[in-house]
């Protein structure tokens, strides 16, 4: 089964649609070498201030995704994760039941690849 990690707290509708796909794995710190640690078999991440660096986009060697939660992806190393192959996506704004079922569907979609 597809592994998503999720490091910061989303609400339980996100992490029920998640789970109906993927398994789940919550972060247990925001650090980054625990994020190195936890996304090593992860497919896809899960993130929404938490800054995600260049190491732990590497380091995923099974990353395909990347979804922010919020506004912007100026904490995400865009750049590596390019070079990586790996998608980065994101929900700009307060989301609906509709716009959330669509970004979490983009991460399901993307690490069933």
């Amino acid at each position: 089964m597809k592994k998503v990690l999720v490091v910061q707290h989303i609400h339980e509708e996100g992490i029920k649609l998640l789970e109906k796909e993927v398994e789940v794995i919550m972060a247990s710190n925001i650090n980054e070498e625990t994020l190195i640690k936890e996304s090593k078999d992860c497919d896809g991440i899960l993130i929404r201030t938490t800054k995600l660096s260049g190491e732990v986009i590497k380091s995923a060697k099974k990353l395909k995704v990347i979804g922010r939660h919020g506004v912007g992806i100026d904490n995400i190393d865009v750049k590596t994760a390019t070079e990586q192959g790996v998608l980065v996506v994101n929900a700009q704004s307060k989301l609906s039941r509709d716009k959330r079922d669509e970004r979490t569907g983009y991460l399901r979609t993307r690490i069933s690849y």
